[in-house]
């Protein structure tokens, strides 16, 4: 579920002017990449979509996989900057954890151009969490030199959760505030390069009512069904894996969540 907060701090990032749009160049923030070809033409917006083209395999029980290396590397920046692109960007939907983790590192550099002790969750807590008057403090783990894992492992209670999903039910507005950016919103709850997913948010398959969720990997949801004014939240630690989310759990509990409400 943190890679949908993530790009929530990237539509407010662009508000203030510390990233241009989501289709600013990603070797803008990785001059790293100057000379790897397909790095060149991605940008910053892909790395929320899931169509980079960066090279990953998102694997999370095999201890060969790159995402087990990213969960427990002390240096997250140095091993993603490591390594390189495979696709061609925009061509491609792929599900990568390093994607939302670069995206973090990127604007983590940009916030700290003008604020340089500033880090990720700092600018959590003062743009969303103080904001939407949360009740609790978080926790977000981070590496051994204190970068947030930002594809996840954010922690929270249940009623914060149910917080950021009205957030998003209201078009990005709390109490007067307009957080996010409506326009902005919008995007990330519409079907972009696949009909699942927008921009870090998991779309349902054209269920009855339509609802779309952030999704953690342990069978953590935040659904949101907009026509039942419904925000539904499970924290969980395990999931059933033999079925997909989107068209077999999930509607489940907003079928059961719409006739508690009758």
């Amino acid at each position: 579920m943190a890679k949908s907060v993530v790009t929530m701090l990237l539509d407010i990032a662009i508000q203030e002017g510390y990233v241009d749009s989501l289709d600013q160049p990603f070797i803008d923030f990785f001059p790293e990449f100057k000379d790897d070809q397909n790095a060149k033409t991605a940008t910053i917006g892909q790395l929320s979509l899931m169509t980079s083209g960066y090279n990953w395999q998102e694997a999370y029980y095999s201890p060969f996989s790159p995402t087990v290396e990213l969960v427990y590397s002390q240096d997250i920046e140095r091993f993603l900057l490591s390594r390189s692109f495979s696709d061609k960007p925009g061509e491609r939907y792929y599900y990568s954890s390093a994607s939302t983790e670069l995206l973090a590192i990127a604007l983590t550099r940009a916030i700290r151009k003008k604020h340089p002790e500033m880090n990720l969750a700092y600018y959590l807590s003062e743009k969303l969490w103080k904001p939407l008057g949360m009740n609790d403090s978080a926790l977000w783990h981070t590496d051994g030199q204190g970068l947030e894992l930002a594809y996840c492992c954010i922690n929270t209670n249940a009623r914060n959760f149910a917080k950021l999903g009205q957030l998003l039910l209201n078009n990005g507005r709390w109490k007067g505030q307009q957080l996010l950016t409506k326009d902005f919103v919008v995007a990330m709850r519409t079907p972009q390069a696949v009909g699942k997913y927008g921009y870090s948010i998991w779309i349902d398959g054209g269920e009855i009512p339509d609802f779309y969720q952030l999704q953690g990997h342990l069978g953590q949801y935040v659904i949101v069904v907009p026509k039942e004014n419904i925000i539904i939240v499970r924290l969980g630690r395990q999931r059933d894996r033999t079925t997909d989310s989107l068209t077999g759990i999930v509607p489940i509990y907003v079928e059961h969540a719409i006739a508690l409400t009758k």
